[in-house]
């Protein structure tokens, strides 16, 4: 892959993937009832539609495509730890959608903490119930270990819940995140480096509005 596996990080060598995990509420025990759950709103093949391609890139960036596409568990899982959470929690597949600066991709320049760099990112899950609980640990994930000192971004009314936090990497990388979820589906876009926070916000809606499209 040519880039280093788990959460959301920043690295002026190769900026790399983000792991979303989730919790998926156990059936019935012992006989005893219990009530229906309502079919999951999105499908793998609704993801196609969602996600962010080349078409999307921000001024300046490239579509990274040889490490952007489809994510299955082990791709996602950082460690041995994590992969059993994985398997644990029903993951079905991931997406990762990653733009580089063209200045970089054409081969003309290093990538550094100034770097623009941007991921669109896509968790779906068997249930709500399992998204609604991989976002909950993704946002503690980010503001206890990669974003340390995070702020608050107002995100506006954004899916069925939604977060936006900005801040300073441990490698000093300024990152503005957008995470939330729609039924099943975990989303997250995020800009490093001079990229404004309405430019990420836009992706967001885009994004954003794919999904909600698909009713």
């Amino acid at each position: 892959m040519g880039a280093r596996r788990g959460w959301f990080r920043r690295d002026a060598a190769a900026p790399a993937l983000l792991a979303l995990l989730a919790v998926v509420v156990g059936g019935s025990c012992g006989g005893s009832w219990t009530a229906p759950t309502a079919p999951a709103r999105f499908a793998r093949i609704d993801l196609e539609t969602i996600v962010l391609s080349a078409d999307d890139a921000p001024a300046g960036t490239s579509y990274v495509g040889v490490v952007s596409g489809f994510q299955d568990l082990g791709t996602f899982a950082r460690d041995a730890q994590e992969l059993g959470h994985l398997r644990e929690d029903g993951f079905v597949v991931g997406h990762l959608a990653l733009f580089f600066p063209r200045s970089h991709t054409d081969g003309s320049a290093p990538l550094t903490t100034r770097s623009v760099i941007v991921q669109g990112i896509t968790g779906l899950f068997r249930t709500a119930a399992g998204a609604r609980s991989a976002l909950v640990r993704f946002v503690g994930d980010l503001r206890d270990r990669q974003i340390p000192a995070a702020t608050e971004v107002i995100t506006g009314p954004l899916g069925d819940q939604g977060f936006g936090l900005a801040g300073d990497t441990p490698d000093g990388s300024h990152v503005v995140i957008f995470a939330w979820r729609l039924d099943n589906l975990v989303l997250a876009v995020s800009g490093s480096g001079p990229i404004g926070r309405a430019t990420v916000r836009r992706l967001v809606s885009l994004v954003n509005e794919r999904a909600d499209a698909l009713g």
